[in-house]
């Protein structure tokens, strides 16, 4: 069960990110965006470009992972051990 909701939990961020990547994809060229610090409430002005490709590489490791969860969850169901993969 605990992989379940962290394949729920991945697939809520995926549509999270993927919606920021649609949002930072309509701004113009040149524009800047506000970004959290990790752990405040303090806003820092980035370029726009920075920050989508940044969306873009968390995004890709957040699919990998999720793809990973459920590479997992078919092994753990075929009666395999959860920490070998079976190809």
């Amino acid at each position: 069960m605990p992989s379940s909701m962290t394949s729920i939990e991945n697939g809520k961020k995926i549509n999270e990110k993927r919606i920021l990547e649609h949002e930072l994809k309509q701004m113009k060229k040149g524009q800047s965006a506000y970004k959290q610090q990790t752990n405040s409430h303090i806003f820092f002005k980035e370029d726009v470009t920075k920050v989508f490709s940044e969306c873009k590489k968390s995004l890709d490791e957040l699919i990998e992972e999720y793809k990973q969860c459920e590479l997992d969850e078919e092994t753990t169901e075929e009666g395999g051990d959860a920490d070998t993969l079976n190809f």
